[in-house]
């Protein structure tokens, strides 16, 4: 039986771009005083990312090899020893400099996996969402595994290459700012700016989904054509009782918390503080706070 891999720590895996520059590992992959372009890997000591290798190569494989050859290049340009005939895939902490030149940016991506670039491409240029239960590096294998792939792709969309959609983060460094995601004071700039870091990419389309204001309505179904609860009912129970289309149920359509963490901040006193104004909490929480 497959299981998941759980832990409870905030952290997740960090996409590095071919800009950011980090210590050079050496044959061993302990780090040197050199300085290096890194992609899809870690900055401590340049060892590739999980999801670095995860994809295919879109020209044929051997070309790639052909292409993007690891030999003496490797040694000369990563400051290694020894690293005639390594590659990426065997030995994981080299590649050849044309995979990160820019010249050659454009070809090395059709080469992702010969040049270890997986996490570059679209569907794996994304954030693992930071708030995930689940170690997305050690899960890897259960991406495409039916029984997992919805949570695989809700919490470990870049480790598993499903980022799609068309939601990315509009600025860089997101992955830092990610304990704001649950700030109520930097929600709109964080949802704006950081969607994908902060997984709110489809909370843009809620406040137009028709809702059950009462948690009892499937109890109470019965009542939906009972001319004495009819208004009741359309105003607190538009989906149950089928009437999300007629103009009496606009509360209920516009009666949503637009935030995720509204649950969190209701703990911790967000409705009753004084600190936040009216405006706010039913701009953020208006059905956990009864402002509807």
């Amino acid at each position: 039986m497959c299981k998941l891999v759980l832990f409870f720590c905030c952290a997740a895996f960090v996409q590095q771009s071919l800009a950011i520059v980090g210590l050079c590992p050496d044959a061993s992959g302990t780090a040197t005083n050199a300085v290096c372009q890194l992609a899809c890997q870690f900055q401590n000591n340049g060892s590739f990312l999980p999801n670095a290798f995860s994809c295919n190569n879109q020209l044929a494989d051997q070309t790639c090899a052909v292409l993007f050859p690891c030999s003496g290049s490797c040694s000369i340009v990563n400051g290694l020893t020894g690293a005639n005939g390594m590659t990426p895939a065997d030995q994981p902490y080299v590649r050849a400099f044309a995979c990160t030149a820019p010249q050659t940016q454009t070809l090395a991506l059709q080469c992702a996996r010969q040049c270890a670039l997986c996490c570059q491409t679209a569907a794996y240029n994304c954030t693992d969402n930071y708030r995930s239960p689940i170690n997305c590096g050690a899960n890897q294998g259960n991406c495409r595994n039916p029984s997992f792939q919805a949570i695989m792709t809700q919490y470990c969309p870049a480790t598993c290459g499903l980022c799609g959609g068309g939601c990315t983060d509009a600025i860089t460094g997101c992955n830092t700012l990610a304990p704001l995601c649950d700030n109520v004071n930097w929600y709109t700039y964080m949802r704006t700016n950081c969607a994908s870091t902060c997984g709110t990419c489809s909370s843009s389309t809620t406040t137009s989904t028709c809702y059950d204001i009462a948690s009892n309505c499937a109890v109470n179904s019965n009542l939906c054509s009972n001319s004495i609860y009819y208004s009741l009912m359309t105003q607190q129970c538009p989906r149950t009782c089928g009437r999300c289309g007629s103009s009496s149920s606009y509360i209920a359509t516009t009666c949503v918390d637009s935030s995720t963490s509204c649950s969190t901040w209701v703990r911790n006193g967000f409705c009753s503080s004084s600190f936040y104004t009216t405006a706010q909490k039913r701009q953020y929480c208006a059905r956990s706070c009864s402002l509807c």
